[in-house]
């Protein structure tokens, strides 16, 4: 049996560029910038005058900014994060996203944590932890949308906290490199899409053949199959009855999305958001939907894996040429989108 290969060691210039992406940094508060002046203040009335208490007032303040600083540092000190984002959420719709957080040191908690993200169609936005216990764990959510669609890459966060006296605000970026589609928008199909479709993706046509439903039972005759048989019906009326089954024909669509046009492509959104509505109406009854955009072309399939793989490709499609390809349904049914969101 092979034995598995070594895992490879990040090199220690690796390490350097993860430990400066990580390093502390101080942002001070406006109680802070209050706290330190009145300080400095206590300071030099201290020096000026010779006063032992207000060297004793001096000496309390400065420790403090040290507790602070102590405290704050172990806070952010030892996480790891993780982010779980959700499925390829619409545009213009709230979607949650949550943070995971585990905190590795063994003897001390960290306290009041605030996560934000630095990248992504989000960023800034804030989410909150009170507490994680020493080898503990803790979850918090993030509620958020995204105006529109496409796809992005997300990264960086910041790890904050303002314990214990919110004079100071120390704060991390932790590396989490992830990736979000997100879909066009949901809205209500035109009815007029809605015809020719059925729950399994089948369309029965109301005559003998082969398919699943029963079409019904005739006398057997020369070269029918024995196995049609119907052997049950066959023995109550004395003779051989073939069961003949209805004929089905397979359901298969394809979306023509024509993006052929100027940049930038805001008038592409109604068209993709009337396509996705289609994709998401035809491929819930069942049948085989494809798409075809100028110079590319999904082949139908039915399923999840194919909508999520259709409505992914309309997420990320933007404008092609004026002088590019025609949409080509490659001989199957075509449905075509119109610039105006409506259907051919």
């Amino acid at each position: 049996m092979p034995s598995a290969p070594p895992v490879a060691r990040p090199s220690w210039s690796e390490r350097m560029r993860e430990e400066r992406r990580r390093r502390r940094r101080l942002r001070f508060t406006r109680e802070g910038w209050y706290y330190s002046l009145f300080t400095l203040g206590v300071g030099i009335a201290a020096l000026n005058t010779g006063n032992n208490l207000l060297f004793l007032v001096l000496g309390l303040q400065l420790s403090a900014i040290l507790i602070s600083g102590v405290l704050s540092e172990s806070a952010v000190q030892g996480l790891r994060l993780e982010r779980v984002l959700p499925a390829d959420p619409p545009a213009r719709g709230g979607f949650a996203v949550t943070y995971r957080v585990r905190n590795l040191k063994r003897h001390w908690p960290s306290f009041t944590l605030l996560i934000a993200e630095k990248d992504g169609p989000f960023a800034g936005q804030r989410a909150s932890v009170l507490y994680v216990g020493p080898d503990g764990r803790a979850e918090t959510t993030l509620h958020t949308s995204v105006p529109r669609r496409g796809r992005f890459q997300l990264d960086r966060l910041v790890v904050s906290t303002r314990f214990p006296f919110g004079f100071f605000e120390k704060y991390i970026h932790v590396s989490v490199p992830d990736e979000l589609y997100v879909v066009p928008a949901r809205v209500r199909p035109l009815e007029r899409r809605a015809r020719g479709g059925c729950r399994d993706g089948e369309r029965p046509e109301g005559r003998a053949g082969r398919g699943a439903e029963l079409h019904g039972l005739r006398e057997m005759r020369a070269g029918d199959d024995r196995r049609h048989v119907h052997w049950r019906k066959s023995a109550a009326v004395g003779r051989l009855l073939v069961a003949e089954r209805e004929h089905e024909q397979r359901r298969r669509v394809v979306l023509l999305v024509d993006n052929r046009g100027p940049e930038p492509g805001d008038w592409l959104v109604g068209p993709l958001e009337q396509a996705a509505a289609v994709a998401r109406m035809l491929s819930g009854r069942g049948l085989e939907v494809g798409l075809a955009t100028s110079g590319e072309y999904l082949p139908p399939a039915s399923g999840p894996v194919q909508l999520k793989r259709l409505l992914r490709r309309l997420a990320e499609l933007g404008p092609a040429q004026s002088s590019g390809p025609a949409p080509d349904p490659k001989r199957e049914g075509a449905l075509a989108i119109g610039a105006g969101g409506g259907a051919a």
